[in-house]
């Protein structure tokens, strides 16, 4: 009885320390499962931030601004035309009959031209007509023998005073078209010269070609002042009389226009629709302050005289992805890290858009160099030092 015991004994202390060591291995192994849960779980809840240190943003001149509610204007978003001014224009025409014979090979469309400047001869020594200075010269000088010698009679009353009004009238008439080209004659014929400084807008004719008294030659434009014209769709009519100014943006630009730096203002808006189109056009003027070309079309931005309070943000601050769009907002209390967040956009103004959901008033949001955080959270990486324990 006593070896059965002391057999036993021995025997169930073996068992009761494997089970202990059991119940140590378990406790561990849950242990180091649950740290590891909870480790994953704080990696997704900081998988969607970017982290940049602060020469990173720097570098990369980063701005932030709190967004908040203000007063949003109306906005109209139409194409448009940049047209010259009626004013700024000016068609340099023909003043005799003869063939064209430029200057210069340099008077192309765009060049400059000075006041004065010869830009073309018109030469008639080769036609049947002959040259018209030669024969106002002739015509003048029968008018002024004509008119001697009717001076003559009228004293010794052979002729009527009628008679003689009639012989001073043709040889003022005379004097008035020889002295018109006399001004202009050269040995090779009559000299077309620019009336004002600007650029050649356009050449209406060709090396050689023949024209008439009055043909329209070159249109100058000192491109000094230009027009904006907006096609604005008939749906918006109602709104025409309120539109104050307007922003614009030339296609592949990033410039943003404002008419009210360029001394702009409205002239005028369609009252109807003319039976072949279905858009009014808006005309509005500014100094050309940049290299602004007629003929340019454009993004247009009419604005209104009034709006409604909104959270609006910069243009900026939004970037593009599949057709959504997204803006980077500032985490709180964490200096350089950001989170991306999907916005819902309403009018935009070209400088400033409308915010409908995805950002609240008093969160702080990339509004320049958004680009540049897009591109570290396609890097994925986290500089060295950055801690998610909170």
């Amino acid at each position: 009885m006593k070896r059965t015991l002391l057999f036993i004994v021995p025997t169930l202390a073996l068992l009761i320390l494997a089970a202990c060591a059991s119940d140590k291995h378990s406790h561990d192994e849950a242990k180091e499962k649950k740290e590891k849960h909870e480790a994953h779980d704080e990696h997704d809840a900081h998988a969607g931030e970017i982290v940049m240190t602060e020469h990173q943003m720097e570098e990369a001149h980063i701005h932030t601004t709190v967004a908040q509610t203000s007063d949003f204007v109306d906005v109209i978003k139409v194409g448009g035309q940049i047209v010259s001014s009626q004013n700024d224009e000016h068609t340099v025409v023909a003043t005799s009959d003869g063939i064209v014979q430029f200057t210069n090979n340099k008077l192309t469309e765009g060049a400059p031209v000075v006041i004065g400047q010869k830009i073309a001869t018109l030469s008639s020594r080769n036609l049947k007509d002959g040259d018209p200075v030669a024969k106002a010269k002739a015509a003048f000088l029968a008018a002024q023998s004509q008119l001697q010698r009717a001076k003559q009679l009228v004293t010794d009353k052979i002729i009527s005073q009628k008679a003689y009004e009639q012989a001073k009238l043709e040889y003022d008439q005379a004097l008035a078209a020889y002295r018109g080209l006399e001004s202009s004659a050269s040995t090779g014929g009559v000299v077309i010269s620019s009336p004002r400084a600007g650029y050649i807008k356009n050449l209406l004719v060709r090396q050689g070609d023949y024209v008439t008294v009055g043909t329209p030659l070159i249109t100058l434009t000192s491109n000094r002042r230009l027009q904006l014209r907006a096609d604005v769709p008939q749906q918006y009519l109602r709104y025409l009389p309120s539109v104050s100014g307007a922003n614009f943006r030339i296609p592949g630009d990033a410039t943003l226009y404002r008419l009210s730096s360029m001394n702009g203002r409205v002239e005028s808006y369609a009252r109807s629709l003319s039976g072949s189109s279905a858009f009014a056009p808006v005309t509005l003027s500014m100094d050309n302050v940049g290299n602004l070309l007629p003929g340019s079309f454009v993004e247009v931005y009419l604005l209104m005289q009034s709006g409604k309070p909104c959270l609006s943000l910069p243009v900026g601050a939004i970037t593009e992805e599949q057709g959504l769009y997204f803006v980077y907002v500032a985490v709180h209390d964490e200096p350089g890290v950001f989170v991306k967040r999907e916005v819902s956009l309403g009018r935009d103004n070209g400088e400033s858009v409308e915010i409908l959901s995805g950002v609240k008033s008093g969160e702080t949001v990339v509004t320049k160099g958004a680009m540049q955080v897009r591109l570290a959270s396609m890097s994925g990486s986290v500089p060295e030092g950055h801690s998610h324990s909170h």
